[in-house]
């Protein structure tokens, strides 16, 4: 991958990083080393880097992952110092700020670099002051801008549940950007035969698909539980959801047609019907554990729930046995 995409956004760069530990950062970095000669896997937590280098077998969430030889596995910010970089980052929710602003601050101005963020999320409160804008790809743009970067920006989503991507099962990905170059750069470097791509120049509406589906996935595995509720119920419970997610989402500068599609009712639907989404899984579990009275809140809790339930929401979700990205995204909606 020598040739230039464009006279704007170069072909190859000196360093690709994967950023992110999770099973979707290690799915990423194997296609990834399938294309370039050698791909960085960061992880935020050094004393994880440092117990994982040299594996050549990684098991995360009950599933087997095998590290390719050209995978190296680092942490920390100084390998960002130097050169050029291809970024693609699946760092949890709750560290993508701390952690890209460290990233931003630390990337050679000198240097072209492009980022496609596979994570989805709201900023936290004081993120959307500081920076004025509400998702994970619009406070790359600002922060990029902001330290003078010549940086190009995608992000990356649709229904491509982990167990599908493990299994080689055909995914489908939405890719938001407003330059064909980025487009055309990203789904080269993650070419293979299960992945496809779609693409799309409304970015943010791209991202608030994957978003916003999050909260209405996580209630359909609650409605398993409901007394009976059926598939007709969840059927009317699907719509009434996808309409908020029309609502909220054009009203954030979505374009209708962008959350009919791909990054919107396609992922929704994957996610809130399959036994293998996460989502609906941790809805199950929470009604699981309030049936089971492992979840039984107090007095003040109660309190909490009736006036501030978006911020009981996302203290039970930092709690659980495993915490669930998709659960922080509804404390964010609430408000």
């Amino acid at each position: 991958m020598s040739e230039e995409i464009s006279q704007h956004i170069p072909a190859s760069y000196d360093h690709y990083t994967v950023m992110g530990g999770g099973p979707m950062g290690l799915m990423l970095a194997a296609i990834l080393a399938k294309n370039v000669e050698r791909v960085l896997l960061w992880l935020p937590e050094s004393s994880m880097a440092n117990q994982w280098s040299g594996r050549k077998h990684i098991r995360l969430l009950n599933l087997d992952f095998e590290i390719p030889a050209n995978v190296k596995i680092i942490s920390g910010y100084r390998l960002f110092q130097q050169g050029s970089h291809f970024i693609a980052s699946v760092v949890p929710a709750r560290q993508f700020e701390e952690v890209h602003e460290h990233v931003v601050t630390h990337l050679n101005r000198t240097n072209q670099h492009a980022v496609v963020t596979f994570s989805k999320g709201f900023l936290s409160a004081l993120g959307r002051r500081k920076y004025q804008v509400a998702t994970f790809s619009e406070f790359l743009v600002k922060s990029l801008n902001a330290y003078q970067l010549q940086a190009h920006v995608a992000v990356a989503t649709g229904p491509s549940l982990l167990a599908d991507l493990h299994a080689q099962r055909h995914c489908f990905f939405a890719l938001g950007s407003a330059e064909p170059e980025m487009q055309t750069l990203v789904e080269k470097l993650f070419e293979a035969p299960h992945l496809h791509w779609e693409r799309s120049k409304d970015m943010v509406g791209v991202e608030l698909g994957g978003i916003l589906k999050n909260p209405v996935a996580i209630i359909s595995g609650m409605s398993d539980f409901l007394p009976d509720a059926g598939s007709s119920f969840k059927g009317e419970l699907m719509g009434r959801g996808f309409n908020e997610i029309m609502r909220l989402g054009t009203a954030l500068g979505a374009r209708p047609e962008t959350l009919l599609g791909r990054a919107g009712l396609s992922d929704l639907v994957a996610n809130a019907f399959s036994p293998d989404s996460r989502n609906r899984s941790y809805g199950r579990r929470f009604m699981e554990r309030i049936q089971s009275g492992e979840i039984e809140p107090d007095f003040l809790e109660r309190i909490e729930l009736l006036l501030f339930p978006g911020r009981f929401i996302e203290k039970e979700v930092h709690q659980s046995r495993e915490l669930h990205e998709g659960g922080l995204t509804i404390s964010t909606v609430l408000e």
